[in-house]
């Protein structure tokens, strides 16, 4: 069993991040996969964020989860096109550990649904695309137990704009609900707490919303700079009417996370990189003062 980063949690064997199988077709692709959701297809860019990427908790669904997806792309002219994605997906959870059998999206016994349509332009000749503009849909099933049943679902936007041969904006937005399990909501599908009008415990789906976006500059062929903001909301309205045992899980008592990144990134030969990068991340929980980090990183790699 995988955790949500993963990693194998008993045996210490599998230290797997990403994998992909595909059959290409002239315009279909049939992929199986453990990656970013479909939905999210975009990450900021940074070095220093390797484990997770740039902006998670931030606004970036990112948790990389099995999939099965299929592409069916439609050509409008040379240059433009729209692709049609449709795919299966069995999300991690916050909650699931080792000991546990099933998730409970795996519980519900049916895999989560996505889908996305998108609208492609390419670069002269041929290049990777240079606009492309993308809406995309989720839903899941969330078993608990008999009486906690949550349906888990987003609606996602995305899109890549090429301001000039320089300059070039790139982000995502989402709202839905019980996203913990792809980096949404910080980081939980549900709230327990006790109902102040009934004084029973009460488990609901956390409503989100969110998203990132980014400018790239290319100073030159070798230097770049970037500058991003992103926003993780679990709405306020999730918590009123519910008492919160000051003793719960942390994330539980979050609400509001939000990071502005700023880095350069200079390859001076093609396999080299180096790159400072500043972030400043604010975390909120539904009650009381943010809590600030200011993190400094230098990054040097080497690419092959």
């Amino acid at each position: 069993d995988l955790n949500v980063y993963g990693y194998n949690a008993t045996a210490g064997l599998v230290r797997m991040r990403q994998s992909q199988m595909s059959l290409d077709w002239d315009k279909t692709t049939v992929q199986a996969s453990f990656m970013e959701p479909l939905i999210s297809p975009l990450s900021p860019t940074s070095y220093a964020t390797i484990a997770q990427p740039a902006l998670a908790g931030s606004g970036n669904l990112w948790t990389w989860s099995p999939q099965l997806r299929v592409e069916q792309r439609v050509p409008i002219s040379d240059r433009q096109r729209i692709a049609f994605e449709v795919g299966l997906i069995d999300p991690p959870s916050p909650g699931y550990t080792s000991i546990q059998l099933d998730s409970p999206v795996e519980a519900s016994r049916r895999p989560g649904y996505e889908g996305r349509v998108s609208y492609h332009v390419d670069g002269p000749g041929g290049m990777t695309p240079s606009f492309v503009f993308g809406l995309g849909a989720y839903s899941s099933r969330q078993f608990y137990n008999s009486t906690t049943r949550v349906h888990s679902w987003a609606v996602t936007g995305d899109w890549q704009i090429p301001l000039s041969k320089w300059f070039e904006l790139t982000g995502e937005i989402y709202r839905g609900r019980a996203l913990g399990g792809l980096g949404g909501g910080a980081y939980k599908d549900t709230l327990t707490g006790i109902d102040v009008v009934t004084g029973v415990t009460r488990t609901i789906g956390v409503d989100a919303v969110g998203g990132w976006s980014q400018v790239k500059v290319r100073l030159s062929s070798t230097l770049e700079t970037n500058a991003m903001f992103g926003l993780d909301n679990a709405l306020s309205s999730n918590f009123d009417g519910l008492i919160l045992s000051s003793s719960s899980y942390p994330l539980q008592l979050y609400a509001r996370s939000t990071t502005v990144v700023g880095n350069l990134i200079f390859r001076p030969k093609t396999s080299l990189i180096l790159s400072p990068e500043y972030r400043r991340i604010l975390s909120w929980r539904y009650t009381g003062p943010a809590n600030i980090a200011n993190v400094f990183t230098l990054t040097a790699g080497y690419q092959f």
